[in-house]
């Protein structure tokens, strides 16, 4: 029998026993779920992160943004370190990369930065994502290790934009005719692969551009690259004319750049015409004529007023009075007219273009070469107005205001370009030409600069003046051969020069003599290139010699120098290249006659050279010269 000490005992540990059942693990429950449980008995830490501003963003000038964080819910029993990163360090970078976490700062929120990156690509806005995670191996609470990891998104606005930057590095661009001014062109993004871009002028008779196309990479999308506008020469009284120059991608492996729209600019081409410092001079067979740099713009001629022509009536090329100057007229004389502001003038037949735009012809009159009436470019009783003047050995033509030439005078080569060989005397005959802006004639032909800049040409052909790879005659306008780009067209007695907007000169037509500079001494139907001539800005072309205004402001001829033409110190025989004339420098206009030629300096003087027996010279003698001379009186 059990004591009742014994059952007292044994009451006591059954109601222990009912009180405290047996655990999972007491029970032979896995080692995993034991380790659970032991876990769960401790609260497992959380965290909290607060963006500043509700959502996070920046933009690519630098700008900041930050967020909070802050651990929650229990004392951790260590350091916790928190890891901080971003998918993106292009666009965004975070301060710091990390932050701990101890039993003494859990509760203070701490701070995260995140900075905008600038770039140079016009990407749009990106959204990136920063990371927060706990760092298992630095950390010494695994209930945090064992939170997952938290993002926040981070949007950087993108502060590039894709275009073309044009800089005007002077701050206007308005270059007088012949002279330049430039461009400077940059992209405003980077590319991400290279652009290039063409570019155009959209009257090249006005404004020509140079190069006409560039390339931008990523390494220099942003180092200026530079186009040269040039403004092109004309004998044109047609006031200041704008040209939209076009900046068009052409090519792109970069989407964007590739589907850019165009760029356009404004230059405007002063007309030097209309500047009253702008000189003016032309040379004819024995004479030579020059408009005077003062307010009236007075004209002056000087040399043989007779017209040396059997059966021919004549008013005299040097005055307009009928009243004839011997042949040592050797100084200028009053020619009796103003507001001159261009000349054409042939072998006996000069002509002047005013400033009210109306022209008026005196000197040899055969076969209506004067016009229609006393001088006057008439169509029964209208006047013309005209832009540019040509005129050759017999006939003339006038530019109108609708870009068409106006022809007069003897046609019996095809040389008024009406289709036929009848003459114009009395009458205005239409030549069948538009878009033209600059007007010159030869002896029985005539030429015309399109404003696209090619030439075309009517008339005799005999040594293939016409330029179209034949020596057929032409009655009507005639597209010249391989010519582009041409700034300024000049015809001599037989053949041609055109100025190229790249300073190079081409010629065709008679031959001989080295008329056309290429080193033959040949006829060519075709343009061929003057030898070594890389900078012109201006051509002049008589019958005999041609020369070139250089852009250092220097001369060089070429042709026969008979008389010293070529202006180089030697008389006789002829170079079939180009020589500089002597001891001439600050030039800005040349001219030329048959056995002569003339310049203008920049201080307004006049200097001649080459056959002087009837004073075309104007140095008051009738002795040839070698070398220039100056014109007394200016």
């Amino acid at each position: 029998m059990m004591s009742k000490s014994k059952l007292f005992i044994l009451v006591i540990l059954l109601f222990i026993a009912a009180c405290s059942p047996p655990s999972p693990c007491e029970m032979g429950a896995s080692p995993m779920s034991c380790d659970n449980e032991v876990t769960t008995k401790k609260p497992i830490g959380s965290w909290t992160i607060t963006e500043t501003s509700s959502s996070t963003s920046v933009s690519e000038s630098g700008s900041t943004d930050t967020f909070t964080v802050v651990l929650a819910t229990r004392v951790p029993d260590g350091n916790v370190i928190v890891d901080i990163s971003s998918s993106d360090t292009g666009e965004v970078t975070v301060s710091p990369s990390s932050l701990t976490f101890s039993s003494d700062n859990y509760t203070t929120a701490q701070t995260v930065t995140v900075t905008g990156i600038n770039d140079n690509l016009d990407d749009g806005n990106i959204t990136s994502t920063t990371t927060l995670t706990f760092n298992d191996s630095q950390s010494a609470d695994e209930s945090y290790e064992a939170l997952a990891d938290k993002t926040i998104s981070v949007t950087t606005t993108d502060d590039d934009t894709l275009g073309i930057t044009v800089t005007e590095t002077n701050g206007s661009t308005a270059p007088m005719e012949s002279k330049t001014d430039t461009l400077d062109i940059t992209l405003s993004s980077e590319p991400v692969a290279d652009v290039t871009i063409s570019i155009t002028s959209s009257d090249i008779g006005e404004i020509t551009v140079t190069p006409n196309s560039m390339t931008f990479s990523s390494g220099n999308f942003s180092t200026a690259q530079t186009v040269t506008l040039t403004a092109v020469q004309d004998a044109l009284v047609d006031n200041n004319q704008n040209s939209i120059i076009t900046f068009s991608v052409t090519s792109s492996v970069d989407a964007s750049y590739a589907s850019l729209a165009d760029k356009t600019f404004t230059s405007t081409a002063t007309d030097s015409l209309l500047v009253e410092e702008v000189n003016e001079i032309a040379l004819g067979d024995t004479h030579s004529c020059y408009v005077d740099n003062d307010v009236n713009k007075t004209l002056y001629c000087w040399g043989d007023d007779n017209c040396d022509s059997a059966g021919a009536s004549c008013t005299g090329p040097i005055t307009i009075d009928g009243t004839s100057n011997d042949n040592t007229t050797g100084v200028p004389v009053l020619n009796g007219l103003q507001s001159v502001q261009s000349l054409a003038i042939s072998q006996n037949l000069s002509c002047a273009l005013f400033d009210n735009n109306s022209a008026y012809c005196w000197g040899w009159n055969e076969s209506g070469s004067l016009g229609s009436t006393a001088g006057q470019l008439l169509d029964g009783s209208n006047t013309y107005a005209a832009y540019s003047l040509g005129v050759g050995a017999k006939h003339g033509c006038a530019l109108l205001d609708n870009t068409t030439p106006a022809c007069w005078g003897y046609g019996s080569y095809g040389q008024l370009g009406e289709g036929g060989t009848s003459w114009a005397t009395n009458r205005v005959a239409y030549a069948g030409v538009d878009n033209v802006t600059q007007l010159t004639g030869g002896t029985y032909f005539s030429c015309a600069l399109i404003n696209d800049g090619t030439v075309k040409c009517w008339g005799k052909n005999t040594n293939g003046q016409i330029g179209d790879g034949t020596t057929t005659q032409r009655n009507s306008p005639t597209t010249v051969s391989g010519l582009s780009n041409v700034t300024k067209v000049a015809a001599g007695a037989n053949h041609v020069c055109a100025l190229i907007s790249d300073g190079t000169i081409k010629c065709w037509g008679r031959g001989d003599g080295g008329k056309l500079g290429n080193g033959a001494d040949s006829d060519s139907s075709s343009p061929v290139t003057v030898s070594g001539i890389t900078t012109a800005t201006d051509v002049d072309v008589s019958d005999l010699v041609a020369c070139a205004l250089l852009n250092d402001n220097s001369v060089t001829c070429w042709g026969g120098n008979g008389n010293g033409q070529l202006g180089n110190g030697t008389t006789g025989g002829s170079s079939n290249t180009p020589v500089a004339v002597s001891n001439l420098t600050s030039v800005s206009k040349v001219a030329t006659g048959f056995t002569h030629a003339c310049a203008i300096r920049s201080d307004n003087t006049v200097w001649c050279w080459g056959k002087n027996a009837a004073g075309q010279l104007g140095d008051n003698s009738t002795t040839d010269r070698n070398t220039p001379v100056q014109v007394i009186g200016f």
